[in-house]
């Protein structure tokens, strides 16, 4: 059995979410809290396996909530359920630490079903993000694929943290170099800041320690 802890502020949501999961044969709601905090407590008052999340929430929420949730509980698997279906809102909790993103306005019998594959173990997200993120990734690694030899030697020094100082060192070239090699990927990648090159990073497993973007 799947125990589950609701993380909403909104009664509604969670008395929708407990409906929705009522008798169901492997998934069973064991708490609720309406803010982070609440949630940090109740997550230590017993075993729960699965926390469904919004991300807006009073108190902790979004990114920190994510993290200090899977630190309590290194175990424990999380589902966000936002109102708020932007790509970069996704991707900021998916790199958090989520195992899934759905947004509210999706059929009810596809949350369940989600809920169901994470509780299992896998991954999940809303038909729209996925489409969105799939396309995203492609234009991406499309602009990787245009990097020469040296920019990807740069982008994955960035990714790992080093200065441009430590780069020029290592690669022999002036620090004047690899600050046009970095302008030149970042345009390439369409990216607009170093906390998407690291979100990316990320994702494509280009980093070898934790960044902090």
């Amino acid at each position: 059995m799947t125990r589950i802890l609701i993380i909403d502020n909104h009664p509604l949501i969670r008395e929708g979410l407990k409906r929705l999961l009522d008798g169901h044969a492997t998934l069973q709601v064991v708490g609720e809290a309406g803010d982070g905090y609440g949630a940090l407590h109740r997550l230590m008052a017993g075993p729960v396996d699965l926390a469904i999340v919004d991300i807006c929430l009073p108190g902790l929420s979004d990114v920190e909530l994510i993290s200090r949730l899977r630190a309590q509980r290194p175990g424990l698997r999380v589902l966000v359920l936002s109102l708020h279906g932007h790509v970069a809102i996704a991707q900021r909790a998916l790199c958090a630490g989520a195992n899934g993103y759905l947004t509210k306005d999706m059929a009810p019998d596809l949350i369940l079903a989600s809920i169901e594959k994470v509780a299992e173990g896998g991954r999940a997200l809303s038909p729209l993000l996925a489409e969105a993120l799939a396309f995203e990734s492609l234009q991406q690694r499309r602009g990787q694929d245009a990097l020469s030899a040296r920019e990807q030697e740069v982008l994955e020094g960035l990714a790992n943290g080093e200065s441009l100082g430590a780069i020029a060192v290592r690669l022999g070239i002036s620090h004047k170099t690899v600050s046009t090699h970095k302008a030149n990927l970042m345009t390439k990648m369409g990216f607009n800041s170093m906390a998407d090159l690291f979100r990316y990073a990320i994702a494509q497993g280009l980093c070898l320690a934790e960044v902090q973007g």
